[in-house]
């Protein structure tokens, strides 16, 4: 919203254009990957709209108390929109000016860390397999509580991902505050300004690997490869690919889009 108010034009027009089409983006991509999250992410993107003249502090409450009450309830598909309320919280309070303020994020990292390796600890100890037929013994007993211990699980992941995140992020804040850190990883800028070319992109690679190895036998190793594999992938094609252009292939369309302008793409 804030690079929309300094674009001519109705900021909120903009706004409505630019979650329009990520939609469009998540509709498309929903055809190859049904568990695809864009299309939700626009929903919640419109619902955020009555908050952007709302208090920081009114929004930092609201976001808090809502993601008391989706962890609580377990509500997966409705932790999106506290976030979006944090998220747009944080930019009003200015966060993304501060991350030089070391002694704070080393005090975040601290108690993030200790509730992360808590929900470590006990994710570890109550873990489930994602498949039934994964199960080594299918006893009677394991096929009447399975079920309980998945939602017992998924629920825990639930509460606890909200501080692992947390913990992430900070780490990561803590870690380009030093000289050498920021250098090693430097390369992630060019991954994320690529990020929705690469996020469709991940599903359209995958496919590719399926098709290439049609028939073979995916151990949990396997994908773990696959999954670094494509990573390392777009982390060097995204790398090469801004030092050409402005911007992704897919992120250059929705920008054209959303200001209904051509934009010079070349550097």
């Amino acid at each position: 919203m804030q690079r929309a108010e300094e674009k001519p034009g109705n900021k909120y027009f903009i706004y409505l254009r630019r979650i329009l089409i990520l939609a469009i983006f998540g509709l498309i991509h929903m055809q190859l990957q049904p568990g695809e999250s864009l299309a939700v992410y626009s929903i919640f993107g419109l619902l955020l709209i009555p908050f952007f003249n709302l208090n920081k502090f009114i929004n930092l409450v609201i976001g808090i108390l809502l993601l008391i009450m989706v962890l609580y309830l377990d509500a997966k598909i409705l932790t999106p929109l506290p976030y979006f309320i944090l998220g747009l919280a944080s930019a009003q309070f200015g966060m993304i000016f501060k991350f030089n303020r070391y002694k704070i994020w080393s005090v975040v990292a601290l108690i993030s860390g200790i509730i992360s390796t808590i929900g470590w600890y006990l994710l570890e100890k109550v873990y489930v397999v994602p498949n039934f037929k994964l199960l080594r013994q299918k006893s009677e007993v394991s096929i009447n509580h399975y079920a309980e211990n998945v939602d017992h699980y998924h629920h825990l992941i639930t509460i606890f991902s909200p501080f692992m995140s947390i913990f992430y992020a900070s780490s990561l804040i803590l870690l380009l505050n030093i000289s050498w850190a920021r250098k090693v990883l430097s390369p992630l800028k060019y991954y994320g300004s690529m990020a929705l070319t690469n996020y469709i992109g991940q599903t359209l690679l995958i496919y590719l690997a399926i098709s290439i190895f049609s028939g073979k036998h995916w151990t949990h190793v396997d994908t773990l490869w696959i999954c670094v594999c494509v990573y390392v992938f777009q982390l060097l094609i995204s790398t090469y690919w801004l030092k050409y252009f402005k911007l992704g292939p897919l992120e250059y369309i929705w920008k054209m889009a959303t200001y209904m302008k051509k934009i010079k793409i070349i550097k």
